[in-house]
Order: structure tokens, then C-alpha cells, then sequence
């Protein structure tokens, strides 16, 4: 459905989005923090700010670092876009 799409899973919540009539999000926008972190997430709607990430349990299973590691840069990164407004 979109080039931008970077898993199946964010491909079906596309579909889900458009069958359902919600206006559809800017895909991968990257966007930066007071900290100066840069992070991309899944969607963004900028003028509700809001962001709808699509994560599966192959990002906690170890394939992308050790997952305690992982939960806490997810943690990190929330906390750093809640600030951010």
C-alpha cells in the first residue's frame, strides 16, 4: 500500500486506517527532540500530535539487541517525544 511501509504489520493498520475513514498519517516522519535525538515513528498525525507506533514480538525476542536494553531506548524514546510535546 505505501513504499514507506517498513513491515507487513504497518501495511495491515494502513488498510485498517482507510477502511475505518481516519484521516491517514504522515508514514516515517522523523522528527527531533529537544535532546537532539532523531526518531522516525511508524505514524505521525502532526496537528493531533499523535504518534501510533506498530511494534511485533520479534523486536523484544533479541533480534534487535538485548531486549531489556530495547524496552528501555523505547522508554527512553517515549518519554523524550511526550516532552517534546
Amino acid at each position: 500500500m505505501s513504499e514507506r511501509a517498513e513491515s507487513v504489520a504497518e501495511t495491515l493498520v494502513q488498510l485498517l486506517l482507510h477502511e475505518w475513514g481516519v484521516d491517514m498519517p504522515v508514514e516515517q516522519a522523523e522528527l527531533v527532540t529537544l535532546s537532539g535525538a532523531h526518531y522516525r515513528p511508524d505514524f505521525l498525525w502532526q496537528k493531533q500530535k499523535l504518534i501510533l507506533e506498530v511494534d511485533a514480538e520479534v523486536k523484544y525476542s533479541g533480534a534487535y539487541g538485548d531486549p531489556t536494553e530495547v524496552i528501555q531506548a523505547e522508554h527512553r524514546r517515549q518519554r523524550e517525544l511526550e516532552h517534546a510535546g
